[in-house]
């Protein structure tokens, strides 16, 4: 009985075994279990490693080559992408670099013809001075001429040099040699020519003597101006009473800027409220009186009695709008010159002149850097000499259109007779 229990046994745990895919009945198979582990990472022994039977090997092997072929897969993947992402990187940077060297060769053509082109606007803005040149020696000519023309009337009027007939001055001390100096103090005084002191110093300013009389800046809290005598006696305080009595209609003389004091005539520039009037010359006798209100653009110093003037007649403007902040201007003053006796009467005929100029007025502006540029340098530099080189052909453009309207308004005065000088 033993026996048949012992047969029994042996035959059917092998079989059952064998049933169940196990070439043995070692206890490791049974109980075997794979621990888990990353893909590719190589197994760690542990306490139930041990001898299995041939299905669970292969089964394990398998399980082994699967794990290892997904992680060489993965690898293999990585690896790929990782080319390809090399290869496109490789790819923009050779891109870029064509790019840029594209970029460059246009700046080195770009700037080779900004040389060229330099080199041409340079010869024609040489030839362009010249011819300047020689159309103001024109014109420098003609004012020469009417200028001799009347400083040979000045020389024929002798005219009386006083309108009044009474001579308060002291012929005897020729103030005429009173010389106006300024001490280290920064104050006006009078010395006569041999330099021995003839008035103290004692004024913030002080005017060359012209019949008896000259005109100062007194070192007062008001520091009005005066005319006083030989002896430093006040003739006239030029304070607000005078400037308010001065004032006629709507315009309001505030003051007045020294310009000359000859023949016993002060000639002055008012300051007035009408800041649109160009005529704002006048004169003053030695006394202080106004002789001539503010009604000249210009009163030379007299001589003879008589002095060179102008007299404003019009102004004209022209503009040439353009895109780019700014605009070409041109403007035109016209006058009447003469020679004036000490009433402000013309004493001969007049003539008409033109005084003109021109140029461009810019507007100040503000560039924006833009961060989502993706230009190099090289293009952006390429593309800041091409801006201005297209703004500089049309400011050339419009530079001469200006100039061919400056030309032909200078040419039409010429014909009419007029003086013409650009200012």
């Amino acid at each position: 009985m033993l026996k048949f229990l012992i047969c029994v046994l042996l035959f059917y745990v092998p079989f059952n075994a064998i049933s169940q895919g196990h070439e043995s009945k070692l206890p490791s198979c049974k109980f075997y279990v794979d621990p888990p582990r990353p893909p590719g990472l190589a197994r760690r022994a542990t306490a139930i490693d041990g001898p299995v039977c041939m299905a669970c090997r292969k089964e394990r092997e398998d399980k082994y080559a699967r794990e290892k072929a997904e992680a060489e897969r993965q690898v293999a993947e990585h690896k790929a992408k990782f080319e390809r992402e090399e290869q496109e990187r490789a790819a923009k940077i050779k891109a870029i670099e064509e790019k840029n060297n594209v970029a460059l060769s246009d700046l080195a053509a770009l700037k080779k013809s900004v040389a060229a082109q330099e080199e041409i606007d340079s010869r024609s803005r040489q030839q362009k001075y010249a011819a300047e040149m020689r159309y103001k020696e024109l014109e420098d000519k003609a004012n020469s001429d009417y200028a001799a023309l009347l400083d040979k009337i000045q020389e024929a009027e002798k005219r009386p040099t006083d309108l009044t007939d009474d001579d308060f001055w002291n012929e005897t001390i020729l103030p005429a040699n009173y010389l106006p100096v300024q001490n280290k103090e920064g104050l006006w005084g009078f010395t006569n020519k041999q330099g021995k002191q003839a008035l103290g110093y004692q004024y913030q300013w002080a005017s060359p003597f012209s019949k008896g009389a000259a005109l100062v800046r007194l070192n007062d809290k008001e520091r009005n101006y005066a005319l006083i005598d030989t002896k430093g006696n006040v003739i006239k305080e030029f304070d607000q009473t005078f400037f308010n009595n001065a004032s006629k209609g709507a315009t309001k003389v505030t003051g007045f800027e020294y310009k000359s004091f000859t023949d016993g005539i002060l000639v002055v520039r008012f300051y007035t409220s009408d800041y649109t009037n160009k005529n704002i010359m006048g004169c003053l006798n030695r006394k202080g009186a106004i002789v001539m209100p503010p009604s000249y653009a210009s009163i030379d110093s007299f001589k003879n009695g008589t002095a060179r003037a102008s007299l404003f007649l019009k102004e004209e403007n022209s503009k040439i709008e353009w895109d780019y902040p700014g605009h070409f201007w041109a403007r035109y003053g016209y006058y009447d010159v003469g020679i004036i006796d000490q009433t402000g009467n013309w004493i001969s005929a007049t003539r008409k002149k033109l005084e003109y100029n021109s140029g461009f007025y810019s507007e100040l502006y503000l560039t924006v850097e833009d961060s989502n540029d993706k230009r190099t340098y090289a293009q952006k530099e390429a593309d800041k000499i091409r801006f201005e080189q297209e703004k500089k052909v049309k400011s050339n453009q419009l530079t001469s259109q200006l100039e061919a309207q400056v030309a032909a308004t200078v040419n039409a005065a010429k014909a009419q007779g007029m003086l013409t000088e650009k200012k």
